[in-house]
């Protein structure tokens, strides 16, 4: 967390559930090959679940063993995915809490630092009434001393 002055109060940690996808790429990609092989998969089965399509010989024993492989493609990515959303979570876990960490560090600071504060300012506020209470003791004496003197006169 940047220091952004004695004054501010530091801001504290958000939480959040993921990092971001851009974060990762390689998430990224396992996303687009689990995308990929799903639909690959399913508009095979699906083109070849006909007798025919378009005069072309797709049939579903033809294909069979590349649908199969290609939703086992599917079901892998997707376990990868989730492996991948489980780590994303815990990393950013531990790196709430470290911020965390961080944060109630400068928190004490902070705290520490707005304590002398006013403690300064309370000196400075009882040093500044001492001089207005000296220097109207010091009027009303030369004000008596005046006095006196012109009675004596």
């Amino acid at each position: 967390m940047p220091r952004r002055g004695f004054d501010q109060i530091p801001s504290p940690p958000t939480r959040r559930r993921r990092g971001g996808i851009l974060k990762d790429p390689y998430e990224l990609g396992f996303l687009a090959l689990w995308l990929g092989s799903g639909t690959a998969a399913t508009l095979l089965f699906f083109v070849s679940s006909n007798t025919g399509w378009g005069g072309t010989n797709y049939t579903m024993e033809n294909n069979k063993n590349i649908i199969y492989l290609l939703y086992g493609f599917f079901a892998v990515f997707g376990l990868g995915l989730l492996r991948f959303d489980y780590l994303s979570k815990n990393r950013e876990e531990t790196n709430f809490e470290v911020k965390m960490n961080e944060y109630t560090k400068l928190r004490e600071v902070w705290l520490e630092n707005q304590e002398e504060l006013m403690k300064l300012q309370q000196e400075n506020i009882r040093h500044s009434q001492k001089i207005i209470v000296s220097e109207s003791k010091m009027e009303s004496e030369s004000d008596s001393v005046t006095e006196d003197n012109s009675d004596e006169e």
